[in-house]
């Protein structure tokens, strides 16, 4: 099936569905929300061999080559971060935060019943920023450390499907909230740059990817380069034939 372009969008064999309920935007926070991977920064305090090292293995967890757990055991492990790095790093999140962020957040709790973060970042680092956004606590999703510091033994984002589950869970809270018979029609959006974001894509999902992964993009059903670009896909599910007519033949890919 062709690739279809409209407005710097690139839309596959799906989108936003007409005549659904908005229920659930869940959005990924590192590359996504702030350009800040918080492994990266924090290996920008150590020598350039580690750097290397670090960014190699979130490059490789990025595109699905080694599992989460694997690569955050061994960022971890080399980082080893403590209070004064995960200060540090909440500094930096909330410096760099995506100029679009707050808007988005605010358009997306209009449109939805529940907007939450799912990040694999550590849960330390990232409050302050959920915070910011107005997020409550139990809508951020990551990873926390021990009483000792330390990564817990298990954890659900550990999994190469770990956000799916998650947010297969709040959707299917929100839907006993809102259809006890399950008898309403509902759409729901995720929006990150990596495969575990993409692996929340079904059929009551719709992944939006950010960045420029190709395996992510290629597993997406649209491809935005920036936030701003994600209103036109809420405001106005089109069809195939609608964005055809809308792009022009010259727009679309062959």
């Amino acid at each position: 099936m062709p690739v279809q372009h409209l407005t710097g969008i690139i839309m596959k064999d799906r989108y936003v569905p007409e005549g659904k309920i908005p229920l659930v935007a869940a959005c990924d926070i590192e590359s996504t929300l702030t350009p800040v991977e918080g492994w990266d920064f924090l290996a920008e305090m150590q020598s350039p061999e580690i750097q290397a090292e670090i960014r190699k293995i979130t490059n490789q967890a990025m595109n699905g080559e080694i599992s989460f757990e694997e690569a955050l055991r061994k960022r971890f492990d080399i980082i080893n971060p403590g209070l004064c790095e995960i200060k540090i790093l909440q500094d930096e999140y909330l410096r760099s935060i995506n100029k679009d962020v707050v808007g988005l957040i605010n358009f997306l709790r209009a449109k939805f019943a529940r907007v939450v973060l799912i990040s694999g970042g550590l849960e330390d680092a990232l409050l302050p920023l959920a915070k910011a956004l107005e997020i409550p606590r139990e809508d951020l999703f990551s990873i926390p450390l021990t009483k000792q510091g330390q990564l817990p033994a298990t954890h659900n984002l550990y999994r190469p499907d770990g956000k799916k589950i998650v947010l297969g869970r709040i959707i299917a809270e929100e839907k006993r909230k809102r259809d006890s018979q399950n008898k309403t029609s509902y759409h729901n959006i995720m929006i990150g740059d990596g495969m575990t974001d993409a692996r929340c894509k079904g059929s009551d999902v719709t992944f939006i990817a950010i960045g420029n992964r190709e395996k992510v993009i290629k597993a997406a059903d649209f491809h935005i380069e920036t936030l701003g670009e994600i209103y036109p896909l809420i405001l106005n599910p089109y069809s195939h034939e609608q964005i055809r007519i809308q792009a022009g033949e010259a727009d679309c890919a062959r």
